[in-house]
């Protein structure tokens, strides 16, 4: 087994403090090589990062948040670091939303967009809606969806909701 054959089946036996950890040391070692050319430094989210783009699209549609560099300001927010923590545990979860829409990966923004609504009307009905809300509180997205869309997940019938929601 190669050294990173090792380190993936590793990976799920780490604690969320350890994966942390790791994570920590990637990002480090990701500063010491070179900024590609034009990118002006601005750190970009990872390509598994779907759910953050769906929530920054769902906060600029709302007038939330503004500006050119709005995906790069929210990474710098402590809430950013409990939503990448959360996404870990999210993840298989919203894989299974993505496979019920019959759309493949292609249907992930759409997916994070109505994740990300649906999660927004769940924290207002609490009154702890904030924009660091949205961000570290991606936990309660299957809570989110059941009340929005009551008996679509669990019947795998989500992929319909697709069709009838206004998505970005």
């Amino acid at each position: 087994m190669t050294p990173k054959e090792q380190i993936v089946a590793l990976l799920p036996k780490l604690t969320a403090a350890e994966r942390g950890e790791v994570l920590t040391a990637l990002k480090f070692l990701g500063t010491l090589a070179e900024t590609p050319r034009g990118s002006g430094g601005v750190k970009h989210p990872e390509p598994g990062d779907f759910l953050f783009e769906g929530i920054v699209e769902y906060l600029k549609k709302e007038g939330l948040v503004s500006g050119k560099n709005v995906s790069y300001d929210l990474q710098r927010r402590d809430a950013y670091k409990q939503f990448k923590l959360k996404w870990e545990s999210q993840r298989m979860y919203i894989a299974r939303l993505i496979k019920q829409s019959s759309g493949g990966t292609r249907y992930n923004y759409q997916v994070a967009f109505i994740c990300a609504a649906a999660l927004a009307d769940l924290l207002r009905k609490k009154g702890i809606f904030s924009v660091s809300a949205m961000l570290s509180q991606i936990d309660k997205i299957p809570e989110a969806l059941e009340d929005a869309f009551p008996g679509y997940v669990s019947s795998g019938m989500f992929g319909f909701i697709l069709n009838r929601k206004e998505l970005p």
